[in-house]
């Protein structure tokens, strides 16, 4: 393909890509995947969950490269379930849908991971529920099991209506690996979830026997099954073991 022959735009995955002739290709370009025609694409090995811009080959310049539009900063869960779900949830369906959000990550287009602690799904769940208030007084009671009930027979309506909103890329399980080498300065992870990563990314690594409290560490480096991370906080000693799971963590910001 010439540079005069390259496509307008592309799709990748769900987002419409547009031509930028301005792109710079980062140093030591990697294929990083096809766009829906099949094109090999060619991006930045370490912004593997951004790719803000992905680049095809090209003659004469070698590359051309494309941009994807991004939802904006402050685009968060509540805006996704209320692009999702435009009539509010009967109490069953929004426990359902608090039993999707507990156990996978909205990702956005943009890599950004949306989640939390059950008060702040809760939260979010609330906005397009029936009966907010009363809804949020029984998600604080309502065990795991529960959640899993109510979820039983809704996970594909109610995951296919996450995925159906703006900007959404997928629903992704939290765990990203395990701690497979600790050294004095970095940490390496098995990188056994295969979902994309980007270097500058925090994410928290948990006891498998409760002997630490949870440590937040930063992406360094992003190998083909391996993750090298160090310790985010430096004014805390913690230590990590052989084994224990590590996690990724939702954000509201853009990837580092």
């Amino acid at each position: 393909m010439s540079e005069t022959d390259a496509p307008h735009r592309i799709r990748v995955e769900r987002a419409t890509y547009e031509l930028d002739h301005a792109a710079v290709p980062p140093p030591g370009a990697v294929e990083i995947g096809a766009d829906a025609e099949g094109r090999i694409l060619y991006g930045d090995p370490a912004r593997r969950s951004s790719r803000k811009r992905v680049f095809l080959a090209a003659r004469p310049s070698g590359l051309v490269g494309y941009v994807r539009p991004d939802p904006p900063a402050e685009y968060g869960l509540p805006d996704v379930l209320r692009a999702a779900f435009l009539e509010p949830l009967p109490r069953p369906e929004a426990l359902a849908l608090l039993g999707v959000l507990s156990a996978r990550h909205v990702v956005l287009i943009d890599g950004r991971r949306l989640g939390g602690a059950r008060d702040t799904l809760a939260a979010a769940v609330a906005g397009v529920a029936l009966e907010p208030a009363n809804f949020i007084q029984q998600a604080t009671r309502v065990p795991e099991w529960a959640l899993a009930e109510a979820l039983r027979s809704r996970w594909e309506e109610l995951a296919a209506r996450v995925l159906g909103a703006d900007w959404v890329r997928g629903l992704v399980s939290p765990e990203l690996g395990y701690v497979r080498t600790v050294t004095p300065r970095e940490v390496v992870l098995a990188w056994s979830n295969r979902e994309p990563l980007d270097v500058g990314e925090t994410i928290e690594v948990r006891s498998q026997d409760n002997s630490h409290p949870p440590l937040r560490a930063r992406v360094i480096d992003v190998a083909e099954r391996d993750v090298r991370v160090v310790q985010a906080d430096a004014d805390r000693a913690q230590g990590v073991g052989h084994g224990d799971p590590a996690y990724f963590l939702p954000t509201e910001g853009l990837p580092s």
